[in-house]
């Protein structure tokens, strides 16, 4: 089986903007930045394709798709910030639910958000169900860098503390191969 994940194109948003759940817009660039993602997949192939339902990442998917189709599920969004959706980092730093949040931000949900824990659940059954159902198929996924990072830290058995250090770039692709008959998940 290969996996091939791919993160979304820049977006148009302020520096410094927390938009985890929220459906941005896509910046200027898209075009060009689209261009080069799919010269650079040229000779991957996949039998199917997953995306987060956000429009960042349905529009990629649907523009790389040729005949295949894109399938939307929710369990491959970003992580749900809650109130903090697109409010700046600097004023949620201010507040007593981020400092609450940041003494334990693997399993304090943000406010009328969730956790660290209960997204890393929901990709997790995301990764159990589809690598179960497509044992001998390559799998394209289009999604968010909080997804990506917690698909490698699944895959590779990481430690949570350096899931930071995975920083997948804008329109970044990611190859892996495996046998699924082995997966291991934390």
């Amino acid at each position: 089986m290969n996996l091939t994940i791919i993160r979304h194109t820049s977006v148009k948003v302020s520096a410094g903007t927390c938009y985890g759940r929220s459906d941005v817009e896509l910046s200027g660039t898209y075009d060009s930045e689209r261009r080069i993602i799919i010269e650079n997949m040229n000779g991957i192939s996949y039998d199917f394709i997953y995306t987060s339902p956000l429009s960042r990442c349905y529009k990629l998917a649907a523009d790389i798709s040729g005949d295949h189709e894109v399938t939307c599920d929710s369990r491959l969004s970003e992580l749900d910030f809650g109130d903090w959706e697109n409010c700046l980092w600097e004023d949620i730093y201010k507040t007593q639910n981020a400092v609450k949040w940041f003494e334990n931000w693997t399993d304090t949900p943000c406010p009328n958000g969730e956790s660290f824990s209960q997204m890393v659940s929901r990709v997790k059954d995301f990764i159990l169900e589809k690598f179960s159902e497509h044992k001998n198929d390559d799998l394209l996924i289009v999604t968010h860098s909080g997804v990506i990072r917690i698909i490698l830290f699944l895959l590779q058995n990481l430690n949570i503390d350096e899931i930071f250090k995975i920083q997948p770039d804008f329109g970044e692709i990611i190859q892996i191969s495996f046998n699924p008959d082995n997966l291991s998940l934390v």
